[in-house]
């Protein structure tokens, strides 16, 4: 019912919250350092690679480095700000989530794009339950209160692509059973198509 609905998704996110908030205090470890660095340079930068090599130039860069020879790159360029790089080969779609928290030098707001993330990590798993299944079952429901807030302790509590990746996952799953179950309906594959999409941007270089 909608009501079992919202008391689900109310107390899989307060435990979310109540697990992340005291991890989300924690100084950034190396990792996140970088992304955050990466989310200061805005949204633009990140989006269309400023200061990074271009694809001819990073093909070039590892062939040099599978010759064992000295890497030709070009004039200016500089490793240590290179928003690629800063990424660890991530797509931009998190970090530039992240653009508008960066700047703060409270840890716990450089993160709320995380806390978001468990949230909708939730929502996802309610809306792929609500899809996959033909009956609400208390058994189910129960089972998203209880994994929601343990994956996303995971996945959320650092600053990292992975959680994010799985929400789009969990929605893509969800919209290829109805296309396939659903007589191939168009909006479920476009729908699908459009869960890829985030997932390639949020994931994979």
């Amino acid at each position: 019912s909608p009501a079992a609905t919202v008391v689900v998704v109310a107390l899989s996110v307060v435990c979310s919250v109540l697990l992340l908030w005291p991890q989300h205090g924690r100084a950034l470890n190396w990792d996140e350092a970088d992304y955050v660095n990466a989310a200061r340079k805005g949204v633009i930068t990140n989006l269309w690679e400023r200061g990074s090599l271009s694809v001819p130039q990073y093909l070039r860069f590892g062939y040099d480095k599978i010759r064992h020879r000295d890497p030709h790159l070009p004039a200016g360029y500089d490793e240590a700000t290179d928003p690629f790089h800063l990424r660890h080969g991530h797509s931009p779609a998190v970090v530039a989530a992240m653009a508008p928290f960066a700047g703060s030098n409270s840890e716990r707001v450089e993160r709320i794009v995380q806390l978001l993330g468990a949230v909708a990590l939730t929502v996802a798993l309610v809306v792929a339950y609500r899809l996959v299944s033909p009956t609400w079952t208390w058994p189910g429901l129960l089972a998203i209160v209880v994994v929601g807030p343990w994956y996303g302790w995971h996945m959320f509590r650092t600053v990292q692509f992975h959680g994010w990746s799985t929400v789009w996952l969990a929605l893509a799953v969800a919209f290829l059973c109805r296309w396939l179950t659903g007589g191939r309906e168009r909006s479920w594959g476009l729908a699908l198509c459009a869960m890829l999409a985030a997932l390639i941007l949020t994931l994979e270089s």
